[in-house]
């Protein structure tokens, strides 16, 4: 009731805050694995298809909670930091710090199922950080948003023309090729 309540009122933050919540309680222990007996689960994705149905006005702030995710992410790997932001965002890492947690694995399918190319951005970054548990669903939400943006960065990761910070191996050959069978 409460997801159908803020998906009315368009209320993106509170439906991303759901996405939030579900992570800390991954992250703390409380969920080791998300299953559908969990209806803290079907509210996950109940929020995820409610942003879908909300559509443009989630992309801006669907990309800054995953925005601060990834400047958490790709500064423990190799220092760059792809933003300003003091890292107080929405969706934190999970486990460990990596990226498998529901929440954030719902934000950027959102994302592709929007479809807006702002989303390019902060996806191809995801995607670049080159982490396994992401790798082909971040391949398919690139194609899923298509265009020629995402068709170019898709066929030059293939060629191996990626920034030389990124660690391209066959897996993320893999997801690039992926992907661009979802862009038609």
């Amino acid at each position: 009731n409460d997801v159908n309540r803020m998906n009315a009122g368009g209320d993106v933050k509170g439906l991303i805050k759901i996405f939030r919540d579900y992570n800390q309680l991954q992250r703390n222990g409380t969920i080791s694995f998300p299953d559908d007996s969990d209806p803290r689960f079907s509210t996950v994705k109940a929020a995820g298809k409610a942003l879908k149905e909300i559509g443009k006005p989630a992309v801006e702030p669907l990309i800054k909670a995953l925005d601060v995710t990834v400047v958490q992410k790709v500064s423990q790997y190799n220092g760059k930091k792809f933003n300003t932001t003091d890292g107080t965002g929405y969706l934190e890492g999970g486990p460990d710090n990596d990226m498998c947690c529901f929440g954030f694995a719902q934000a950027t399918s959102t994302l592709g199922k929007i479809g807006d190319e702002r989303a390019v951005d902060i996806l191809s970054k995801i995607f670049f950080i080159n982490d396994d548990t992401q790798g082909l669903d971040i391949g398919g939400e690139l194609g899923s948003i298509g265009g020629k943006r995402v068709v170019e960065l898709l066929v030059n990761t293939i060629n191996g023309n990626v920034p030389e910070w990124v660690f391209c191996d066959e897996s993320m050959l893999e997801v690039a090729a992926y992907g661009l069978g979802f862009t038609g």
